[in-house]
């Protein structure tokens, strides 16, 4: 009986051990699936970079249609119109899905379109001063140093009544990050002389030395 019961644990672990082989894999080429197989269910989440610089020209444009694809779009590209056809869930039917399209989706073809844009090139390091902005008041980051194409701010503006807090992305290119942030001010509805209370995060899952991130609050 104890032989058996050790061989059933010994067979289970194994198991256990090639199922998250399988996985891992599954991981790593779920970028691979969607352009090439059509599993579409990544789309519904932010593409992770680091899989994203890993495609070629051609793979992302694939990928950045395949999110038209999904709403329906009727490709005039003989192409793309022959590779989408091919999947089950594609129905060609209308001419303009921009309506359609999440904030999530807008955000990946932003993402897609900036490396294919640099490819093959890496993204560049860009410094954001943020204390020209807050004047003498400064935030909690007052520098932010990123090599991502994108990054998260998250923002709590606060007076001595209320305080609000705002998510945005912005993008790692030309596109100035005062016009969004000044948008978050003018949103909260505390006007910019008032706000006595700070808070600016940086999110990034890279824990690289080239980024300064800082969470916490001041009391201006």
């Amino acid at each position: 009986m104890k032989k058996i019961v050790i061989f059933v644990v010994i067979g289970f672990v194994i198991c256990c051990g090639i199922f998250s082989v399988i996985y891992t894999q599954f991981l790593r080429n779920s970028l691979h699936d969607v352009v090439y197989k059509g599993r579409i269910k990544m789309l519904e989440d932010i593409l992770p970079p680091d899989k994203l610089k890993k495609l070629t020209p051609i793979e992302l444009r694939i990928l950045r249609n395949t999110i038209y694809a999904k709403h329906g779009y009727n490709f005039t590209s003989t192409d793309l119109l022959a590779h989408f056809s091919q999947f089950d869930w594609y129905i060609n039917e209308s001419d303009d899905v921009d309506s359609k399209l999440s904030e999530i989706d807008k955000l990946n073809i932003t993402i897609i379109q900036y490396y294919e844009k640099n490819f093959p090139t890496v993204t560049k390091r860009r410094k954001i001063s943020l204390e020209n902005l807050f004047r003498n008041k400064l935030p909690v980051i007052s520098t932010i140093k990123t090599v991502e194409p994108f990054f998260e701010v998250e923002m709590v503006i606060g007076n001595q009544y209320f305080n609000k807090t705002f998510k945005k992305y912005i993008m790692n290119d030309n596109t100035s990050p005062f016009s969004i942030i000044q948008s978050m001010i003018t949103d909260s509805n505390i006007k910019q002389d008032e706000i006595n209370n700070i808070f600016v995060g940086f999110n990034s899952e890279n824990s690289d030395d080239d980024y300064i991130q800082e969470l916490g609050s001041r009391n201006i």
